[in-house]
Order: structure tokens, then C-alpha cells, then sequence
């Protein structure tokens, strides 16, 4: 099922249905949903929230992460992880009025280790 509406905000968005989930359009809610669906992280980071399990019935098939992508060795690695730990930190309190849901404890464990590898 695809359906379409308009939000508040005028903005064309679609609520679907994959299989005998109830269909969910995109909020905060299903975007978290799809997020803690997630149970492991593979080694380069590349993590999918489209197509969640039927379990997750709550969550939106659409969602995804928005990546940052450094380099591993710089001469500035102090300034870019101390960044880069805020924007996943702290900064995530700006998230949800920008219509970005929180991180999952998942995801900021394996960011944090990612993090650390960056080196100068």
C-alpha cells in the first residue's frame, strides 16, 4: 500500500505498508523504530534501516541514517573527533526540532569506536 498525504508543513510524504505490518508514515517514532530493529553493527559502519523486520511493525521502511565521513589519519584528528563526539553527543538535543530522531545506544557505541580510530 502507498499512499500519500500532505503534513502540516506541506511536505508530500508517504505512508506504507510492507507485508502484514500496520502501514506508518515518518515521525520521530517510526524512524526510531526502525533504528532499534537494528540488533548488530557490521565492521565498516554500513548500517540499513530500509526494510525493517515484520517484527518492528511500528517502524517506517524508509528511514536512514545520515553518515559523516572522515578521514582516518589527519592533521587536525583532535579538532574533527572532538566535533564529530559532540555531533553525536550533545548535539543530538538539536535533532528532534530538525526532525532527526536520537541515535540508538547501538550505533553511538559503534561511532564511538570508530571515532577513536581516527588519528593524526
Amino acid at each position: 500500500m502507498l499512499q500519500y498525504s500532505w503534513r502540516q508543513s506541506g511536505s508530500l510524504y508517504a505512508r506504507i505498508s510492507l507485508g502484514n505490518a500496520r502501514a506508518s508514515g515518518p515521525s520521530l517514532g517510526t524512524i526510531s523504530a526502525a533504528a532499534a530493529a537494528v540488533k548488530s553493527i557490521p565492521s565498516n559502519n554500513a548500517v540499513s534501516l530500509t526494510d525493517p523486520p515484520k517484527s518492528a511493525s511500528n517502524a517506517y521502511p524508509l528511514a536512514s541514517y545520515t553518515y559523516c565521513l572522515a578521514p582516518s589519519n589527519s592533521d587536525k584528528a583532535d579538532a574533527l573527533k572532538e566535533f564529530i563526539t559532540y555531533a553525536i553527543g550533545p548535539g543530538q538535543s538539536y535533532g528532534p526540532d530538525l526532525l532527526f530522531a536520537k541515535l540508538p545506544s547501538q550505533i553511538l557505541s559503534a561511532d564511538k569506536a570508530t571515532i577513536a580510530k581516527i588519528g593524526g
